[in-house]
């Protein structure tokens, strides 16, 4: 009896905050609606088999060639949202799960119990919750974005944690990891690249270190590069070229000089991945000093208050050019420590972090020669950058003043960002920090400094929760109209609808476009010579 009782995990703090994080994310997918392409793609299943089938060749043929993303997400939104809902909630949760166990080694039973990992869950959940709205809104909060960025990174980080696995407890890699790869290498761009590069890391390192069956690593290369073709020669992105004759016109250095200024605002500005940067660079600073590298600590260290400078200035004056040039510049330095110096510990000490803060740069770096780009595309970096992050924090080396090197600017950009309860609280939480620093006891401010970054986080995320459920309030009566429109209870050919009170808290909305309002009355079965009128909502 005893012994299966201590097979039982214990009900710990760690899985308690993991635990209201996943519900917190449960109960904002079950108050987001559709928005955007959504109304493209939940038409599929109502159009019947026929349009099924012959839609997404002609989507593959004529648009781009991520055939199964797509495929899964007229699946998921077909049959009403709940299916996506729970998807995309297991895939947030699974995000952060993955982050932890990659972060603290976390590969057998017994190290998902240790201290280490307690940790990283706790913030690799402060990781996700804490990424920028502009982020979330494109990639997680909206059905059809988090298909094509969401779903394609926790496929990426699935992949590394099992192809890791073998590693870390002497075992053989899985047969099925080929088959993982295909899904990888079919999914988006982003993560297709990326897993080709994975592929190929673990394909060299299973080879030097002559692992058993290591035959998995290359086969599972060739899957993820057939499955990279099949995305990259899709006749569709040769159409699609034909949509930006000017852009594809330039050339590659025309087309990266073109679009490098408005790209690294996107990734290191106030929407893009400063949360993940930011714990990064004050984690990184802290453990190197500890470690009484000085030199590489102080860089990081002058990095993130240069980064943390540049950010508050753009908050306070969003005119300035300046700010946003002194953003992008200490964003690109910090990276310029981090990578040289993952670099020299993967080949001294075999750690892996270069291949996450390298991978984060590049895939935003790719996006140069891309004719579109967004918050959207920045959310894989910024969970790449998130899992050396969360490392270095849980290292016991990072102490009470990695803590709060990360805390401080964290609370100092959240409070200018964001109105209402967050500044408020965040000014509290610098003030616990700043006074927890003087106490004589490491061990307490190091406590409060996490109850501090948790109670941040969740504060973010409850934020998050009330803004889309502030609009699923204006959605339903919409909703309700539409639907007694279509059934005849009408006067004329104008129906009236409201917008949605809270324009931080959606994506695209038909009143914003008229290739998506096209689509909304075509799946809502509204007369297409039906004037919608708009007025701001009345509770």
């Amino acid at each position: 009896m005893k012994e299966k009782a201590d097979k039982i995990p214990k009900i710990r703090t760690h899985r308690i905050i993991f635990a209201v994080f996943a519900l917190l994310t449960g109960m904002t997918a079950f108050v987001t609606v559709l928005f955007g392409d959504d109304y493209y793609y939940a038409y599929f299943v109502k159009a019947g088999g026929e349009f099924f089938l012959s839609e997404n060749i002609v989507h593959y043929e004529q648009t781009n060639g991520r055939a199964l993303v797509h495929l899964l997400d007229e699946l998921l939104i077909g049959f009403g949202l709940t299916p996506w809902r729970i998807f995309v909630t297991v895939c947030a949760a699974g995000a952060a799960l993955l982050i932890a166990r990659i972060a603290s080694d976390a590969y057998s039973a017994e190290a998902l119990e240790s201290k280490k990992y307690a940790k990283a869950l706790v913030f690799s959940c402060g990781a996700f919750a804490s990424l920028d709205i502009a982020i979330l809104r494109q990639s997680v909060w909206w059905a059809t974005g988090s298909l094509n960025y969401l779903f394609p990174a926790v496929l990426l980080l699935f992949l590394w944690y099992n192809f890791e696995k073998p590693f870390k407890t002497s075992g053989k890699p899985a047969l099925w990891l080929p088959a993982l790869a295909l899904l990888c290498g079919m999914s988006t761009e982003q993560a297709a690249f990326a897993s080709l590069a994975v592929c190929v890391f673990y394909s060299v390192k299973a080879f030097l270190f002559r692992s058993a069956r290591r035959f998995i690593y290359p086969v599972s290369l060739l899957s993820a590069l057939a499955g990279f073709l099949t995305l990259y020669l899709a006749p569709g992105n040769r159409m699609r070229m034909e949509y930006y004759p000017e852009f594809y016109s330039l050339g590659l250095i025309g087309q990266a000089v073109r679009n490098f200024s408005e790209l690294a605002s996107v990734a290191f500005g106030t929407g893009g991945m400063y949360s993940a940067l930011i714990a990064a660079l004050a984690a990184f600073a802290a453990v190197r000093a500890r470690e009484r590298k000085f030199v590489p600590a102080s860089l990081g260290a002058l990095s993130l208050a240069l980064y943390t400078a540049g950010l508050t200035g753009c908050l306070i004056c969003p005119d300035n050019e300046f700010f946003t040039v002194l953003t992008v510049c200490a964003a690109l330095s910090g990276f310029a420590v981090l990578i040289p110096d993952g670099l020299i510990r993967l080949i001294k000490k075999g750690e892996s972090d270069f291949m996450f803060y390298a991978g984060a740069l590049v895939l935003q770096a790719a996006m140069l020669v891309s004719p579109q780009f967004g918050p959207r595309t920045v959310l894989v970096s910024a969970l790449l950058v998130s899992v050396p992050a969360v490392k270095n924090l849980s290292d016991e080396k990072c102490g009470a003043a990695g803590f709060a090197a990360a805390a401080v600017p964290f609370c100092i950009v959240f409070s200018l960002r964001y109105t209402g309860v967050v500044p408020v609280f965040c000014a509290a939480g610098a003030a616990v920090v700043g006074l927890t620093l003087v106490r004589k006891n490491k061990l307490r401010a190091k406590e409060l400094l996490g109850v501090v970054c948790v109670a941040v986080m969740f504060v973010r995320a409850a934020v998050n929760y009330a803004g889309y459920a502030e609009n699923y309030v204006c959605h339903e009566k919409n909703a309700e109209r539409v639907k007694a429109f279509v059934s005849g209870e009408r006067e004329g050919t104008e129906l009236n609808l409201f917008y949605l009170p809270n324009s931080v808290y959606k994506y695209t909305m038909p009143y914003d476009d008229t290739y998506h309002m096209w689509r909304y009355k075509l799946l809502y079965d509204i007369p297409e010579d039906t004037k919608i009128v708009y007025t701001e909502y009345e509770d």
